[in-house]
């Protein structure tokens, strides 16, 4: 496997074995879920963020007013992003990728990779990069 640091801002054209559906974005791990009437109090939120988390590991979680009561949640995996918006639909957008991202890559896959703005990339004991 190799590992690939990126910027915050990287574009990748293969997807994992496991995330083959071309309708996966796997472009970002952030996300805007837009909050129903009943979900802005404190109470609510709560159950919100347990109900994201079965998802994957939260990076952030922060409740916004503008323009629309919502809460951006960024997850550590793009995967979990992807499924959040997947199981939401309209009720969730897509937000710019929050934070670095590193990605582990099969030694097949490494060389049908077309990768922009790689950040850091070494070799690993296994011939591989990282």
């Amino acid at each position: 496997h190799h590992l690939l640091k990126f910027g915050a801002t990287p574009r990748i054209r293969i997807q994992p074995p496991a995330m083959r559906d071309a309708s996966m974005n796997l472009s970002t791990n952030c996300v805007r879920v837009r909050l129903g009437e009943t979900q802005s109090s404190a109470p609510a939120l709560v159950q919100l963020r347990a109900e994201l988390e079965v998802f994957g590991d939260i990076y952030r979680f922060e409740r916004l007013l503008w323009p629309h009561p919502s809460v951006v949640v960024a997850f550590y995996d793009r995967r979990a992003a992807a499924a959040v918006k997947e199981k939401w639909g309209d009720n969730c957008t897509f937000e710019a990728q929050d934070g670095p991202s590193s990605v582990f890559v099969s030694a097949r896959d490494f060389a049908k990779l077309v990768v922009t703005g790689i950040s850091d990339m070494s070799s690993l004991p296994d011939g591989g990069f990282c």
